[in-house]
């Protein structure tokens, strides 16, 4: 995700596939589907810091996990398991 570069969490409603990733990598806050619900989103994170300090501290994770570095090593691990 284009936010995760720039180290932002994100506040999505719960349509689509995007609740998903930032459910299961803590890197944003989901809404309900509605405009109040959504601004709600973007206050919690106004309102605790912490919680926002918190979800870029994950980004960083999630960014490294899945960097194309992080992949390749995997996948040369993989390689060497499979072929020693």
């Amino acid at each position: 995700m284009l936010a995760y570069k720039y180290l932002t969490p994100v506040v999505a409603t719960n349509v689509g596939d995007l609740e998903h990733m930032i459910l299961a990598d803590n890197t944003g806050i989901v809404t309900e589907n509605s405009t109040e619900q959504f601004a709600y989103g973007v206050l919690e994170y106004y309102n605790n810091p912490s919680k926002y300090t918190k979800s870029i501290k994950n980004i960083k994770y999630v960014r490294k996990k899945y960097s194309w570095e992080s992949v390749a090593e995997d996948l040369l691990e993989v390689v060497n398991n499979v072929t020693n």
